[in-house]
C-alpha cells in the first residue's frame, strides 16, 4: 500500500505568495465564476443560458492564469504527482476517497487519513503476509 494521496495543497499559502497583479485577476475570474455557477443553477432548461458556456470559457481561463502563475509547482507535480486541495477535508492516503465521495461500498474514518474500507485491506494484507 502507498500513501499517494499525503502530500496536499493549501491555497492560502500558495495566495499569499503571488503578485498582487495576479491575485487580482484570479480573484474577478473566481468571483465571475462563481456568478455564471450561479446563473446555471437558476436557468430555465427551455431558454438559450450563457452561464455554462461562461463557467467553460472562465474555468479555463483559471486554469491558464493559475498554472502560469505557480509554473515552477505546476512542473513539480508533473514529477511528483499533484497535491489534493486542502478545502477537501480529509481524504484517504490510499485510495482518495473523501467524505464527499467515499468508497463505493461506503466507509467511515479509521485514522485522520486512513479509511476503514483501506484501513481492513491492509489489516488483511498483513495477515496474508503472515502465512
Amino acid at each position: 500500500m502507498t500513501d499517494r494521496f499525503v502530500t496536499r495543497f493549501d491555497g492560502i499559502e500558495a495566495w499569499s505568495k503571488l503578485p498582487a497583479e495576479q491575485q487580482a485577476v484570479i480573484g474577478a475570474l473566481a468571483l465571475e465564476l462563481i456568478v455564471a455557477c450561479h446563473g446555471e443553477d437558476t436557468c430555465d432548461l427551455h431558454e438559450v443560458c450563457p452561464y455554462e458556456a461562461s463557467r467553460t470559457l472562465i474555468e479555463r481561463q483559471l486554469q491558464e492564469i493559475v498554472s502560469d502563475a505557480m509554473a515552477d509547482q505546476v512542473e513539480a507535480w508533473a514529477k511528483s504527482g499533484t497535491p489534493v486541495p486542502s478545502a477537501l477535508g480529509k481524504v484517504c492516503r490510499d485510495c482518495g476517497c473523501s467524505h464527499f465521495d467515499p468508497c463505493e461500498e461506503g466507509c467511515w474514518w479509521a485514522t485522520d487519513d486512513l479509511c476503514t474500507t483501506c484501513a481492513n485491506k491492509r489489516k488483511w494484507a498483513e495477515v496474508e503476509a503472515q502465512r
